[in-house]
């Protein structure tokens, strides 16, 4: 369960001004997710909905428990080259999952990620805010240059990891997250079962 009793319960505790906040930016030109609720919908009616849905977001921090419609996804084939010629290749899946869940997920990251950002490696450069490929590769020449310099050679070697998050395995990404962050571990947990992609949409 998130919080545990040994946590202060408003450190993990959502206010509405800050839902209605992260409602007013939603982007109506996104697709929604399998609920089928319109972003138009979330924003324009922001004022009105920010209390219901932070109620909600509130509920599920305090049972451990996320929404099972929130765990679907709307799948698309979204094409990569044209004209397409392998399915596999050329056609990579998106899962469009609701919008509501998403603004839930960012409140929660957020939670997680202040507890864990010391633990992380100075050279991690994705999925954090303020950091992009630029700084990795600013970061790489500065490497090389000073290795150059030193009259060192610079052998090189790149991996890339096809679709790698596809590759993680729940159970040790969870296992994770509780050791370091105690109070995540089973909210996280609630997120990863019964997760499906409830149709295809051509």
């Amino acid at each position: 369960m998130l919080p545990p009793s040994n946590l202060p319960l408003s450190e993990f505790i959502i206010d509405q001004s800050a839902v209605e906040r992260k409602l007013s930016r939603i982007s109506i030109h996104k697709a929604p997710g399998s609920d089928g609720l319109s972003n138009w919908i979330l924003r324009d009616f922001c004022s009105q909905l920010s209390g219901l849905v932070c109620a909600i977001f509130n509920a599920s921090i305090r049972e451990g428990i996320v929404p099972a419609r929130w765990k679907e996804a709307n799948v698309i084939l979204m094409p990569k080259a044209h004209p397409t010629q392998l399915i596999e290749a050329d056609l990579p899946p998106i899962s469009l999952t609701a919008t509501l869940s998403k603004l839930l997920e960012s409140f929660v990251g957020s939670w997680i990620l202040d507890r864990i950002e010391d633990k992380l490696d100075k050279h991690q450069y994705a999925a954090l805010k303020g950091r992009s490929t630029t700084h990795a590769l600013v970061d790489i020449m500065h490497h090389w240059h000073k290795a150059v310099d030193e009259g060192k050679s610079v052998p090189v070697v790149f991996v890339d990891f096809a679709k790698v998050f596809n590759h993680i395995e729940h159970n040790v990404l969870v296992a994770k997250l509780t050791c370091h962050t105690p109070s995540s571990g089973g909210y996280v947990h609630s997120c990863t079962i019964g997760v499906s992609e409830s149709r295809l949409v051509v």
